[in-house]
């Protein structure tokens, strides 16, 4: 039998502060994708999004609404994610 070659070597690309740590939190990972300036966007664009609908459906006497903050969207955000895990 002929040994299997491996095609290439994985290696951990994570930041320096997570190397040499026994055990990593998932949500440390998840902050790595998901940036205070990310999450800024998106609640700048559900503000910009809704009061564009708003302005829309003023005619047909529309719903109010609370302008979104970055923890909203946090909470909501951590919802949906425990919720579908």
């Amino acid at each position: 039998m002929v040994p299997v070659a491996f095609l290439h070597k994985a290696y951990n690309t994570l930041p320096t502060i997570f190397r040499g740590l026994d055990a990593i939190e998932p949500i440390a990972i998840l902050r790595l994708f998901l940036t205070d300036s990310l999450l800024k966007t998106i609640t700048d664009n559900t503000n910009e999004y809704a009061s564009q609908k708003l302005a829309e459906e003023k005619r047909s006497g529309g719903r109010q609404w609370k302008e979104v903050v970055l923890e909203d969207i946090s909470c909501w955000l951590g919802i949906v994610l425990y919720v579908t895990a």
